[in-house]
């Protein structure tokens, strides 16, 4: 009997030993969890940006990885803010799990004039990284690298159809109701936001009331979707849908056009209820032109949609505040109260995240 406990207690002590041993098995979380350290040959120059160079490499920068106690796949954002900002309006210039970015000339002289900056000035910025692993760990930052850059002019002037009707006072010279050719193929696109139902309009090569110049519907229903050109454009072009934000299409080589009326919100896993099950609506601020939304967000991401649906949906494909049609979902990359707004009245359509 005494050999049986003897072997028992030896089985049971083997047991506590492999249990312990399990408990020792990681990973675990250091005590102090160290930011990723950054470090780029433009720390600390000053460069001047040139458009004839817009295609070249402005700068790599690399870093060392985010020290969480145990290897971690952490996801790292390059964040770039004005200097003295202390980051509370950064700009997010991408996401990745490897441990370098680098950025093209024409790539950071258009985040710089996202930003505000002044063409042809010198401004002092501000560039850190960002590492997210879990949104029950600490967010972890590098160190603060400045420069100073003077970014160039580029404006691209797009052709462009005025729209006067009744949403303006049908007034030929309002250059803030227009319809943009992005790809300058006379295909023409834009947004109009009307006051009444029913709103009529008629396009304009040029602003002003010219015979040749003028564009309509050729049919008195105004609602044909074939276009007049010339001859005064025959009847104006009538929407019937509610007051709101419509979408205009016109094909002067096809000459025809469509209407859609929108309704726009933000949907994805950031966004209440966070499971990108239902929008949550955008308010269009008509004296700044933008659709926009003030809202506490999750870590996650969101996209741009109309209409509670798919068929008309923009997200980011660099990400650079630019909008592409059914584009990759748009980084939040932690909680907190956002403005979002998105600026569809421009030839080029664009959206600002900007942390409360």
């Amino acid at each position: 009997m005494k050999k049986v406990t003897i072997i028992l207690m030896a089985i049971l002590g083997i047991i506590y030993f492999q249990s312990c041993e399990k408990d020792k098995e990681g990973p675990f979380l250091a005590d102090t969890l160290t930011g990723p350290v950054l470090t780029s040959a433009l720390a600390g120059s000053s460069q001047v940006l040139l458009e004839d160079n817009e295609e070249d490499t402005l700068a790599v920068f690399t870093w060392d990885p985010a020290d969480y106690g145990f290897a971690a796949a952490a996801t790292y954002f390059f964040q770039l803010d004005f200097a003295g900002n202390n980051f509370s309006d950064y700009m997010n210039l991408g996401n990745t799990n490897r441990l370098r970015t680098a950025f093209t000339v024409g790539d950071i002289n258009g985040t710089l004039m996202a930003m505000g900056a002044t063409p042809e000035e010198p401004v002092d910025l501000e560039a850190r990284i960002m590492a997210v692993l879990h949104q029950d760990i600490d967010t972890l930052y590098s160190n603060v690298i400045s420069f100073t850059l003077t970014p160039f002019k580029k404006v691209i002037i797009y052709p462009r159809l005025f729209v006067p009707g009744d949403h303006n006072g049908w007034n030929a010279g309002d250059s803030s109701s227009v319809i943009w050719s992005a790809g300058f193929n006379d295909r023409y696109e834009g947004y109009i936001n009307t006051a009444g139902s029913p709103s009529g309009f008629k396009l304009l090569k040029a602003p002003a009331w010219e015979e040749a110049n003028t564009i309509g519907d050729p049919d008195p229903s105004g609602t044909s979707g074939t276009l007049q050109i010339g001859n005064w454009g025959g009847n104006n072009i009538v929407i019937n849908t509610a007051a709101g934000l419509h979408r205009i299409k016109a094909d002067l080589g096809a000459a025809t056009y469509s209407i859609l009326r929108t309704d726009w919100g933000i949907i994805g896993g950031a966004v209440p209820p966070y499971d990108w099950s239902v929008d949550v609506d955008m308010t269009y601020n008509a004296a700044e032109r933008v659709l926009e939304v003030t809202l506490d967000l999750h870590a996650g991401d969101f996209k741009f949609r109309a209409n509670d649906g798919w068929d008309l949906n923009f997200g980011d494909d660099e990400p650079d505040g630019i909008v592409n049609p059914g584009g990759s979902n748009i980084p939040i990359p932690e909680a907190g109260n956002y403005t979002i707004t998105l600026d569809l009245s421009q030839a080029i359509y664009t959206y600002t995240v900007v942390k409360n």
